[in-house]
């Protein structure tokens, strides 16, 4: 008995890189358009990589901040008093050290506790130190006192209770910060660059109805008795970029959670929120239901990246909110409607709680490596998924983001690449929506992580993320060193980690591929497979890309193959996959995945007849006899004339003839071409392929 099907499959597949997160940290909720609003931005995909070695080197260290706030005066609106201290090494000798500073009225500078000579004024983008009779490695301490007498644009946001955002009445007076990407400058003079990391205290004097929420842990509150008013002492010992730094003040209640590491080691958990948003609130929100599964969230990321880096976790809510949310290092502002009732935004929380890996305790270096850790943050929200639901779940949530990004950019590949030159200091709404670019830096980014996964395995990748946030743990990361990392670790990976980062993260476009496969089943059970496969790139672009071909076996377990394709406008090759075919009672399924967006094609081994059959679209692979002609067996046919068509693998008519096939009998086809092998398709007299025949000469 003789058990066959051949099939033929052939997909035209759009595969683009995109970076995702239908939660995203950074990008202006009410302001969608702004992220859109890059066009005058866009650099030619030709240019040289740029060169961020300016950025990184600026003379100064700033080693610590002890920040002193008064917020107390006028229920939380101006004049809002402050105080900063930094101590800074010197890395370079020069005469003066500049730190960042915007819209508030500079009243004294102190170095070294002497007082400097000046006037008041008000800074309007840095205040100058001098340094002159300072050396390289000295340290100094500067102090400046500040006053903001209203509300800058940025930086610093105040409400009143009683205003109301979308449907929702805000229920006390608050006061916050946000200092992405370039803000934190506008509330506190300081060296804003997110390489330059530093450990920092945090003390806010505010009406004692108010509590005080900001990075860190709380090492105490003071009351100053007849006062009315109390001071709290946050610190954070983990040394923290100028942009993560965040300050919360409202009529906040508590929730004290935990994630308990083991028996002996937990990390407490505090949420800061509105009593009416408890469980038993009046309005739409329930903050317990929806901070619940934050350790769960923990424990997975855990596992998978190290243990959580820092003393606490924490999110604070604010309303309205310019961001959706904000990774703030270990105090994390959220949006107060990602706490619905019943539908609670778990990706967002997922997101931001991954920042604290991968953008805070790992931070990048420029706004240029900004696609480091938003899309790292948006592929952790597949992860959620996945552990939620299974691979199904991942798959389902990757291939969202995948087709998000191809619907984003319908005039086609118009998209810079991943990295790319990012003006400074970030602050017009054309350049906040250029750095935050959402299918660019998340989506994009987002993918090429979920690709590093695929092409290294679980097991290489988590492990070379592990060993990556360990080198640079409470420092800063710029993409290069990324790029060096995976390629030290992984010399020998199924695609060169450095042709990997340089098509997919340095060059901009994504493959456009048409993928024809043609599965070679034997009419003999347990044979071997084989697969004629071929991949046109049809963009200017071309990238080397990996396919593979999966089978689940008898047990259930799935076997899988890889066929790694160059960079060529077209490539052919004969495919071998070392395992069964299943017989008649043992139906498989095979599939093919795309890396970008986990597309398949599926194909069947199924039952058949006792005698061979040839279905339409069904493959023989026949070897000629002798130089030019191969002896066809019989074909369930009708007796008639054909037209026979014959191909090369690429598509090209190399011969077309007419031939009279008997009914079941054998018949002598005539191959006359150079080709190793031919791709031959019979017709009938209304045109339709009846039969396709592959013939290796």
């Amino acid at each position: 008995m003789s058990k066959s099907l051949l099939l033929f499959i052939c997909a035209t597949m759009s595969l683009q890189a995109q970076p995702l997160s239908h939660t995203l940290n950074c990008l202006p909720q009410d302001n969608q358009h702004a992220c859109n609003n890059y066009a005058h931005f866009l650099e030619s995909t030709a240019q040289a990589i740029p060169d961020t070695s300016a950025q990184v080197q600026t003379g100064l260290d700033v080693l610590h901040y002890d920040i002193f706030l008064d917020w107390s005066s006028n229920d939380l609106q101006p004049p809002l008093l402050g105080t900063v201290t930094a101590e800074i090494l010197l890395t370079e000798a020069r005469d003066s050290v500049f730190l960042d500073a915007h819209s508030m009225e500079i009243t004294s500078i102190e170095v070294d506790g002497q007082m400097v000579a000046m006037e008041p004024f008000v800074a309007s983008g840095s205040v100058g130190i001098d340094v002159s009779a300072y050396a390289v490695g000295d340290t100094i301490i500067t102090s400046i006192q500040y006053v903001h007498n209203e509300i800058p644009d940025y930086g610093l946001h105040s409400y009143r209770a009683g205003t109301f955002s979308g449907q929702d009445e805000l229920p006390a007076n608050q006061l916050y910060t946000l200092g992405a990407p370039d803000y934190t400058r506008y509330w506190v003079p300081c060296h804003d660059n997110a390489f330059d990391k530093a450990t920092v205290t945090i003390n806010t004097l505010v009406n004692e109805k108010y509590t005080v929420a900001a990075n860190g842990t709380l090492d105490s509150t003071t009351w100053l008795p007849g006062s009315g008013r109390t001071v709290y002492h946050w610190s954070m010992r983990n040394p923290v970029a100028t942009y993560l730094l965040a300050v919360h003040a409202s009529e906040f209640d508590t929730i004290q959670d935990m994630y308990v590491r083991d028996i002996n080691d937990t990390v407490p958990l505090q949420h800061f929120v509105w009593a009416v948003d408890s469980a038993n609130g009046t309005t739409r929100y329930d903050a317990y239901s929806a901070f619940s599964r934050v350790p769960e969230m923990m424990s997975v990321l855990s596992e998978r990246f190290g243990d959580y880096p820092f003393e606490k976790y924490g999110m604070a809510v604010v309303q309205p909110f310019f961001y959706y949310a904000m990774e703030n290092q270990t105090m994390v502002t959220v949006n107060r409607t990602s706490m619905s009732k019943g539908n609670p935004d778990e990706e967002m929380f997922m997101h931001e709680l991954f920042h604290q890996w991968m953008g805070d305790y790992v931070t990048p270096a420029t706004w240029n490596d900004i696609w480091i850790n938003e899309g790292a943050a948006t592929w952790s929200e597949a992860l959620w998924n996945e552990h939620l639901h299974g691979p199904d779940g991942y798959r389902i949530y990757i291939s969202d983001i995948h087709n998000d990004y191809l619907f984003s950019d319908p005039n086609g590949r118009s998209q810079p690449p991943l990295y790319r030159n990012i003006p400074r200091p970030v602050t017009s709404q054309s350049e906040i929506g250029y750095l935050y670019n959402y299918p660019l830096t998340y989506q994009k980014g987002a993918l090429v992580w979920h690709m590093l996964r695929r092409v290294l395995g679980d097991e290489a990748f988590y492990g070379t993320m592990q060993t990556m946030i360990a080198e640079y743990a409470d420092g800063a990361i710029e993409t290069h060193e990324v790029a060096e990392v995976f390629a030290r670790e992984h010399p020998e990976a199924d695609i060169d980690m450095t042709t990997f980062f340089d098509q997919w993260v340095y060059g901009a476009s994504y493959p456009d591929i048409e993928v024809c496969v043609w599965p070679l089943i034997s009419a003999q059970p347990n044979a071997t497979a084989e697969f004629i496969v071929e991949v046109k790139q049809n963009s200017d672009s071309l990238f080397t890309l990996p396919l593979d071909f999966e089978r689940i076996d008898e047990s259930g377990d799935t076997l899988r193959s890889r066929l790694v394709i160059p960079a060529s406008k077209t490539y052919n090759t004969l495919h071998v996959m070392p395992m069964e075919i299943y017989d008649s009672e043992r139906t498989t399924l095979n599939r093919y995945f795309s890396f970008i967006g986990e597309h398949t094609l599926e194909f069947k081994v199924v039952d058949v007849t006792e005698q061979v059959q040839f279905h339409q679209a069904g493959l023989l692979k026949l070897q000629t006899n002798g130089e030019h002609t191969v002896t066809v067996p019989a074909l369930e046919l009708v007796a008639g004339e054909y037209a026979i068509e014959m191909y090369s693998l690429n598509g090209e008519l190399l011969q077309s003839t007419r031939q009279t096939i008997p009914s079941q009998q054998p018949w002598t086809l005539q191959v006359d071409v150079a080709q190793r092998l031919v791709m031959c398709n019979i017709a009938n007299s209304e045109g339709r392929i009846v039969q396709s025949i592959l013939v290796q000469k």
